[in-house]
């Protein structure tokens, strides 16, 4: 008989996995994403499944090919076993699917080319896969529009420097919402890119790639409603976004078959993985990150007028918590902060961190401390493993310079070639979002147990 409708028990039997609590933070993180019965696998995007920190990669794989199994049309029965699923799949392969639709599932040859990373899933783009011989028709390239402010040093120019260096890769226009100087109309002229101050005037050929800046996330709205809409969407750190926005714009990019994806570089960092695997050789998960940016103190305002500490500073290292160890606030079990490392100041009536730390502690124990400084002598990225003792036996420093572009360079493969890589999606910022909200307000409980920020900055 049929088991659609009922439950998950046959799910988590069928992947084996036998730890109720793993069992309880699935169903939680399917619930989040609008799975209530195994029906539903049938219409999940993977990717979105924020799985927990403990869930071994075969079980990952297992659960991205029952997912495969039901977008084929097929459903599990009370005798199902792995070898049914898997005999159902290469039975009936699945035919091609239009490049613009996002619900393309991984074959069970892709999910066996996945990180090695104890969480981490790699996560498909679809898109046109490029052949050797289409190299004269137009889809031979990936047309890339940025929307944020462009001027010459900011970070729209940034972006705009960045795909330019990239293959099958070129920046179609551009839509800024800063100064338009004489080195972004100069730059566009000369690279033949348009430049333009609408998004309603423009028509980009697919495939296509839209690039949005913190300050224009609801231009998304807009994007989807085209005649041709976005193939895919990067959006820049949340900055000062809600919770609510950000999933806001998630759901209606998911309705409308538009994958959308966060710039955030620390997830491909080098010092990342290397951290990463050294706390997965030990027997308890205890990592600390240390994120220092150099900006002076007569700069603090502006930092503070682009969201708070734990949006902006702190928030790629919650990305790598949700993204690789499958923290949510659900799952935190036990949060600490220091007040000896942290300071606040109030600057142009405005009151946020110059440096915070705190430590947070999960049900299966994983452990994670997490310093945020924008006022350090000089920037950089530090992690660190530590023992069941409480001592560093690891360090790795941020050496790598590349990181964005690393991270593009894998957002236009995905797209270009139809590759599994492992990028940020939405709905780990949402996650990461909500950790962030949640860090800061029990910062502001203890916010009157606080001293000021000292005007060296220094530690």
């Amino acid at each position: 008989m049929d088991i659609h409708n009922t439950k998950f028990e046959k799910l988590w039997t069928l992947i084996g996995i036998p730890d109720e609590a793993i069992i309880h933070q699935m169903e939680v993180s399917l619930r989040r994403v609008g799975v209530y019965n195994l029906d539903d696998l049938a219409f999940l995007i993977p990717k979105d499944v924020v799985f927990p920190s403990m869930v071994k990669p075969v079980f990952i794989r297992k659960f991205g090919t029952v997912c495969e199994f039901y977008a084929q049309g097929h459903r599990l029965k009370e005798d199902s076993t792995m070898q049914d699923v898997l005999q159902a799949l290469n039975s009936a392969p699945i035919p091609p699917q239009s490049p613009a639709h996002s619900k393309l599932q991984q074959s069970p040859k892709s999910r066996d080319m996945q990180s090695e990373m104890p969480v981490a899933q790699a996560v498909p783009i679809s898109g046109p896969v490029v052949s050797e011989d289409t190299s004269s028709t137009p889809n031979t390239h990936l047309n890339v529009v940025i929307i944020g402010d462009c001027a010459q040093y900011k970070r729209g120019w940034h972006h705009l420097e960045q795909f330019s260096k990239i293959e099958k890769c070129r920046v179609h226009s551009v839509i800024n919402i800063g100064t338009t100087d004489e080195s972004l109309t100069s730059h566009c002229q000369k690279k033949n890119i348009l430049l333009v101050e609408k998004i309603e005037h423009l028509s980009v050929p697919q495939p296509n790639l839209y690039v949005i800046g913190p300050s224009r996330n609801h231009d998304l709205f807009k994007l989807l409603d085209m005649d041709l809409p976005p193939s895919c969407v990067m959006l820049d750190l949340p900055g000062t976004i809600t919770v609510k926005a950000l999933d806001a714009l998630s759901n209606f990019a998911a309705d409308n078959d538009c994958p959308l994806y966060m710039n955030c570089s620390r997830v491909v960092a080098p010092y990342v993985q290397q951290t990463l695997e050294a706390a997965t050789a030990q027997s308890t998960l205890r990592v600390g990150w240390y994120h220092r940016q150099d900006i002076p103190m007569t700069r603090m305002a502006e930092a503070f007028s682009k969201g708070r500490i734990f949006h902006t500073t702190a928030f790629p290292d919650l990305v790598v918590a949700v993204m690789y160890f499958g923290v949510t606030v659900e799952s935190i079990s036990r949060f600490q902060l220091n007040p000896g490392m942290t300071n606040y100041q109030t600057i142009n009536g405005i009151t946020d961190y110059v440096r915070a730390a705190f430590m947070m502690t999960t049900h299966s124990g994983v452990e994670l401390s997490v310093i945020a400084d924008r006022n350090a002598p000089t920037a950089s990225c530090l992690g660190v493993v530590i023992n069941d003792q409480g001592d560093v036996i690891n360090q790795f420093d941020h050496l790598h310079s590349h990181c964005d572009l690393k991270l593009k360079r894998r957002l236009v493969r995905s797209l270009m070639e139809n590759t599994n890589e492992i990028l940020p999606s939405v709905r780990i910022g949402v996650e990461a979002l909500r950790l962030a909200e949640y860090v800061g307000k029990h910062f502001e409980k203890n916010l009157k147990d606080m001293q000021p920020a000292d005007k060296s900055g220094l530690w």
